[in-house]
Protein backbone atom coordinates (compact mmCIF):
# COMPACT_ATOMS: atom_id res chain seq x y z
CA UNK A 1 0.00 0.00 0.00
CA UNK A 2 0.66 3.67 -1.06
CA UNK A 3 -0.62 7.18 -0.33
CA UNK A 4 -4.24 7.16 1.07
CA UNK A 5 -7.21 5.12 1.03
CA UNK A 6 -10.37 5.33 3.05
CA UNK A 7 -12.68 1.97 3.87
CA UNK A 8 -16.13 3.07 3.90
CA UNK A 9 -18.27 0.58 6.41
CA UNK A 10 -21.84 -0.59 5.15
CA UNK A 11 -24.87 1.61 6.00
CA UNK A 12 -26.14 -1.32 7.74
CA UNK A 13 -25.37 -4.49 9.34
CA UNK A 14 -26.91 -7.86 11.01
CA UNK A 15 -24.85 -7.20 13.76
CA UNK A 16 -23.31 -4.01 15.59
CA UNK A 17 -20.08 -3.26 12.92
CA UNK A 18 -18.41 0.17 12.89
CA UNK A 19 -20.33 2.47 10.74
CA UNK A 20 -18.77 5.27 9.09
CA UNK A 21 -14.87 5.88 7.64
CA UNK A 22 -11.63 4.00 8.81
CA UNK A 23 -8.39 4.56 7.31
CA UNK A 24 -7.04 1.64 5.19
CA UNK A 25 -4.09 -0.05 6.70
CA UNK A 26 -1.43 -2.51 6.28
CA UNK A 27 -2.69 -5.80 7.35
CA UNK A 28 -6.17 -4.73 8.03
CA UNK A 29 -9.05 -7.65 7.23
CA UNK A 30 -11.88 -6.08 4.66
CA UNK A 31 -15.16 -8.16 3.81
CA UNK A 32 -18.00 -8.01 1.90
CA UNK A 33 -20.09 -4.59 1.43
CA UNK A 34 -16.43 -2.73 2.23
CA UNK A 35 -16.40 0.34 0.14
CA UNK A 36 -12.84 0.89 -0.68
CA UNK A 37 -11.98 4.72 -1.77
CA UNK A 38 -8.02 5.51 -3.13
CA UNK A 39 -7.01 8.96 -2.61
CA UNK A 40 -5.58 10.78 -5.79
CA UNK A 41 -1.98 8.91 -4.51
CA UNK A 42 -3.76 5.82 -3.14
CA UNK A 43 -2.71 2.52 -4.42
CA UNK A 44 -3.03 -0.56 -2.67
CA UNK A 45 -2.89 -4.55 -3.50
CA UNK A 46 -5.74 -6.93 -1.37
CA UNK A 47 -4.91 -10.38 -1.18
CA UNK A 48 -9.10 -12.17 -1.62
CA UNK A 49 -10.09 -15.35 0.15
CA UNK A 50 -11.28 -17.19 -2.94
CA UNK A 51 -7.47 -17.01 -4.54
CA UNK A 52 -7.15 -13.66 -5.93
CA UNK A 53 -4.94 -10.51 -6.01
CA UNK A 54 -7.09 -7.11 -6.12
CA UNK A 55 -4.90 -3.97 -7.17
CA UNK A 56 -6.71 -0.90 -6.92
CA UNK A 57 -5.32 2.35 -8.79
CA UNK A 58 -5.70 5.95 -7.59
CA UNK A 59 -8.66 7.73 -7.38
CA UNK A 60 -10.60 4.61 -7.52
CA UNK A 61 -13.86 3.63 -5.85
CA UNK A 62 -14.91 -0.57 -4.98
CA UNK A 63 -17.15 -2.17 -3.57
CA UNK A 64 -16.46 -5.59 -2.69
CA UNK A 65 -20.13 -7.43 -3.28
CA UNK A 66 -19.01 -11.06 -2.93
CA UNK A 67 -16.19 -12.87 -1.86
CA UNK A 68 -17.26 -16.33 -1.75
CA UNK A 69 -15.73 -19.94 -1.60
CA UNK A 70 -18.29 -22.20 -1.79
CA UNK A 71 -18.67 -26.10 -1.67
CA UNK A 72 -21.42 -28.77 -0.93
CA UNK A 73 -20.31 -30.47 1.85
CA UNK A 74 -16.92 -31.52 2.79
CA UNK A 75 -14.76 -30.83 -0.60
CA UNK A 76 -13.01 -34.30 -1.45
CA UNK A 77 -11.30 -32.77 -4.75
CA UNK A 78 -10.51 -29.31 -6.04
CA UNK A 79 -13.84 -29.48 -8.60
CA UNK A 80 -16.04 -29.55 -5.44
CA UNK A 81 -14.99 -25.53 -4.92
CA UNK A 82 -16.66 -22.50 -6.50
CA UNK A 83 -15.02 -19.56 -6.04
CA UNK A 84 -16.79 -16.21 -6.86
CA UNK A 85 -15.30 -12.32 -6.64
CA UNK A 86 -17.87 -9.76 -7.41
CA UNK A 87 -16.88 -6.17 -7.32
CA UNK A 88 -18.41 -3.07 -8.20
CA UNK A 89 -15.93 0.19 -9.66
CA UNK A 90 -17.03 3.36 -9.62
CA UNK A 91 -14.37 5.37 -11.18
CA UNK A 92 -10.30 4.71 -11.34
CA UNK A 93 -9.17 1.03 -12.37
CA UNK A 94 -7.99 -1.99 -10.56
CA UNK A 95 -6.23 -4.77 -11.49
CA UNK A 96 -7.23 -8.97 -10.65
CA UNK A 97 -5.04 -11.81 -10.78
CA UNK A 98 -6.41 -14.84 -10.09
CA UNK A 99 -4.08 -17.25 -12.29
CA UNK A 100 -5.06 -19.67 -15.27
CA UNK A 101 -9.12 -19.79 -16.18
CA UNK A 102 -10.79 -22.46 -14.29
CA UNK A 103 -14.59 -23.04 -14.18
CA UNK A 104 -14.36 -23.17 -10.61
CA UNK A 105 -13.67 -19.62 -10.18
CA UNK A 106 -16.24 -17.21 -11.14
CA UNK A 107 -15.23 -12.96 -11.17
CA UNK A 108 -17.30 -10.81 -11.58
CA UNK A 109 -16.45 -6.61 -12.53
CA UNK A 110 -19.71 -4.14 -12.85
CA UNK A 111 -18.99 -0.83 -13.64
CA UNK A 112 -21.03 2.13 -14.56
CA UNK A 113 -21.53 1.02 -18.07
CA UNK A 114 -21.66 -2.58 -18.01
CA UNK A 115 -19.96 -5.99 -16.51
CA UNK A 116 -16.49 -7.76 -17.18
CA UNK A 117 -17.12 -10.82 -16.92
CA UNK A 118 -14.67 -13.85 -16.14
CA UNK A 119 -15.61 -17.13 -15.75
Amino acid sequence: MSGSATLVFPDKTAHDYPQGHSKVTPGMALSELHTIQTGKDGRLCLVLTPGAFLCVNPNTTIKLEKLENRTRGIPETEKDLVRRIEVTVSGGGVYIHAGAPTPLMDIKINTPVGQVLAN
